[in-house]
């Protein structure tokens, strides 16, 4: 699947908000269906308590729910003891929050952080994850507990490179490595099912009508209700108000059997444009844009704006005013629809500096 390394993270990171997978582990959740994870302190009958961050909550177990405990096949309650660190994916239930899958991580702690990426590289019981804040190294151990799809008893050996992975542990600041207590794999089919991308194409009421698919256009309907969130850059607390047709969409949620999807989030994606750098010499100036002839893209309009900033040598508050015909300069900004390059940046260079381009 061809996404954005941004995007894939924006989608796990709300993959993980929504609570849509059971390898996933997340932040403290009321239990109220979502993910719980914290300390049993106590076990009585059918129940067990867990002290996570926020508060003690004390869910219900019953013949549905599924535990794993490392070291022990067809675990069950009877396995769990106080003390151990668990995650608990909950579901709400009339007499109060049913566990429906519980897992013992072993050396799991209340203080483990969660970390995001794609693994870069992988070199026995360590690797390397990339995350939107550069490289980590992750190191595993025997106690590390795996999570893979369709893969039983996993272990560090079989993670692979590119695989997007969510671990759970200790970083150590010092160090810069993160000893992980938990690793799990999202599988790309998780992401398929719970996302929908496309061009805002029209909204019906509180009906979104999304256009997909590159090569052939196809109609995606996604409902949204007062509890679907919206994020618009630019504007707090966005409403479904906020939207326009033509804005690009990501949306989060499920699709039931008829494929009807209702979004618990909705995201207007904006892409940053593309970094352009020219150098030429100058060969008019306006008011508010001036021509470039470079060697190798020939004549660029460079258009200025507010936001312009100009850097001339041995000049104090430089401004287009100190740019004239003739003055060679290297001009930094993006294109726009009409091909022109609006300029975040434009410094004089000096004779010697560089050739045209």
């Amino acid at each position: 699947m061809k996404l954005g390394y941004k995007l894939l993270l924006s989608i796990l990171t709300l993959t993980l908000f929504l609570g849509l997978t059971t390898t996933a582990w997340a932040a403290d959740s009321e239990a109220q269906g979502g993910l719980l994870r914290g300390v049993v302190t106590t076990i009585a009958g059918d129940s067990l308590t867990v002290q996570s961050n926020r508060a003690e909550v004390t869910l219900l177990t019953d013949d549905e729910t599924t535990f794993e405990v490392p070291g022990i096949k067809d675990a069950s309650l009877a396995d769990i003891a106080t003390g151990d660190f668990v995650v608990i994916r909950a579901a709400r239930s009339e007499a109060g929050p049913l566990a429906r899958h519980v897992s013992v991580i072993p050396d799991g702690s209340l203080k483990d952080r969660t970390m995001r990426g794609i693994i870069s590289a992988v070199d026995g019981a360590k690797f390397q994850l990339r995350t939107r804040r550069g490289q980590v190294t992750v190191n595993t151990n025997e106690n590390t507990v795996f999570r893979i799809p369709k893969v039983e008893e996993a272990t560090a050996a079989d993670l692979e490179e590119k695989m997007p992975v969510i671990v759970m542990g200790q970083y150590e600041q010092e160090e810069q490595v993160f000893n992980a207590s938990a690793v799990a794999v999202i599988p790309a089919k998780i992401v398929k099912r719970h996302m929908v991308r496309g061009k805002l194409s029209a909204i019906e009421g509180d009906t979104l009508v999304l256009t997909t698919g590159r090569e052939t256009e196809q109609e995606q309907r996604v409902q949204t209700t007062d509890e679907t969130t919206f994020r618009v850059p630019g504007i707090e607390n966005a409403t479904i108000d906020d939207l326009s047709e033509g804005d690009p969409i990501l949306a989060l949620g499920r699709k039931d059997e008829n494929g009807e999807f209702a979004a618990k989030s909705v995201a207007v994606i904006r892409r940053r444009p593309r970094r352009v750098i020219v150098r030429g010499e100058v060969t008019a100036v306006s008011d508010d844009s001036l021509r470039l002839k470079t060697d190798r893209q020939g004549e660029v309009q460079i258009i200025i704006t507010e936001n312009t900033r100009f850097r001339i040598p041995g000049v104090q508050d430089p401004g287009l005013d100190d740019i004239t015909v003739g003055d060679r300069v290297g001009v930094v900004g993006h294109k726009d629809d009409k091909g022109n390059l609006v300029a975040t940046g434009i410094g004089k260079l000096r004779p010697q500096q560089g050739s045209n381009n």
